[in-house]
């Protein structure tokens, strides 16, 4: 009897051991189809090809989130820009992009534009970022040591080995990690080649939508209901002044661009608690970082102006991307003021 167990579990560690190595394999010489998102996963990987070349000259970048990834345009915007921003991140994966960057080129105007809730945290680090290895291990690392300090995580959990172990599995591409989604990614079709195609003709620009409206209300309203306050992640933040001390040192023009938000969204938004303390943190960050001129003329768009709740289709991205080129990359002299203006701003509806 104790032979024929041992036989079985030793059936059951070889049938294990062979699942796991064709999935080991799998993701070596196919990463695109099983890790997750093929489109996804080339995105990520041309915007780290971007970071890691070396320029005849020195750069204008965008670092930020989906929100300007899908809303600027460098061939519109012009002025020697380079769009390297990256879905549902935050300035922990926008510092080590600034840093990357500066180890083989020069910057001398830098536009950070993150959307509201990715100032309260974080949606894709284990989705997309440690999946796709965009950070370094010695730069996660470091991440642990500061959510330590600062008590929760940069997804808004609580620290802890469990966590961190499972992380670590996730960005080492564990067979035990990708045997749910295995199947589901072997079906997975081919990447949408029009989306990198678009990429590499607009230096880093995504927006590929035939959308003409959206009347819907955001990620942002639903948070403003739901828990009233804006509370900012204080592992978010430290990344910020990370941020800020290397564009100092750098002596890198820098603007912090809020990116707009649909007129459904803004109606419901302005009136409350959520708004007026976001608007007192933007205040604080300006009294903070003197150095980092803080835009946010645009608090909102028509719903015209947008594909999605959250993002702009290609009418609000020319007339973001025409904004950005006209008001601050031709005026990146003038002194750090906040650019609200929200009861005097043009009407363009």
């Amino acid at each position: 009897m104790i032979k024929f167990i041992l036989k079985i579990l030793q059936y059951i560690f070889i049938v294990c051991l062979l699942g796991y190595g064709i999935i080991y394999v799998s993701v070596l010489f196919y990463p695109g189809k099983m890790l997750g998102n093929a489109t996804e996963y080339e995105l990520w990987k041309y915007k780290k090809q971007l970071i890691n070349t070396t320029y005849s000259q020195s750069k204008n970048i965008i670092i930020g989130d989906s929100r300007v990834m899908t809303g600027l345009n460098p061939v519109v915007i012009k002025h020697n820009i380079i769009n390297l921003s990256l879905s549902g991140t935050t300035p922990f994966e926008g510092c080590a992009t600034l840093k990357q960057f500066l180890q083989h080129n020069k910057i001398d105007t830098l536009i950070i534009g993150y959307g509201i809730f990715h100032y309260i945290e974080s949606d894709v680090l284990e989705k997309w970022t440690l999946l796709y290895q965009f950070n370094t291990i010695q730069e996660v690392n470091s991440l642990e040591n500061v959510e330590r300090i600062k008590h929760i995580t940069l997804d808004n959990q609580s620290p802890g080995l469990q966590l961190y172990l499972g992380r670590k599995a996730t960005y080492y591409h564990s067979p035990i990690n990708l045997r749910q989604t295995f199947i589901e990614n072997l079906k997975q079709s081919d990447y949408k080649l029009f989306i990198i195609k678009q990429l590499k003709e607009t230096i880093g620009f995504s927006n590929l939508t035939t959308a003409d409206s959206a009347a819907g209300t955001n990620t942002e309203v639903e948070i403003a209901l739901k828990a009233k306050k804006f509370i900012p992640n204080p592992v978010i933040l430290s990344y910020l002044d990370s941020i800020s001390l290397i564009v100092k040192n750098n002596n890198i023009k820098t603007f912090l661009l809020i990116p707009p938000i649909n007129y459904a969204s803004y109606k419901m938004l302005t009136s409350t608690l959520f708004w007026k303390q976001f608007s007192n943190f933007l205040h604080d960050l300006q009294i903070k970082y003197p150095f980092v001129k803080i835009e946010w003329k645009n608090a909102y768009l028509p719903n015209t102006y947008f594909a999605d709740n959250s993002h702009l289709n290609r009418k609000g991205a020319d007339f973001l991307s025409e904004y950005v080129r006209d008001s601050i990359m031709e005026n990146v002299k003038k002194p750090a003021i906040i650019n609200q203006n929200l009861n005097t701003r043009k009407s363009i509806f």
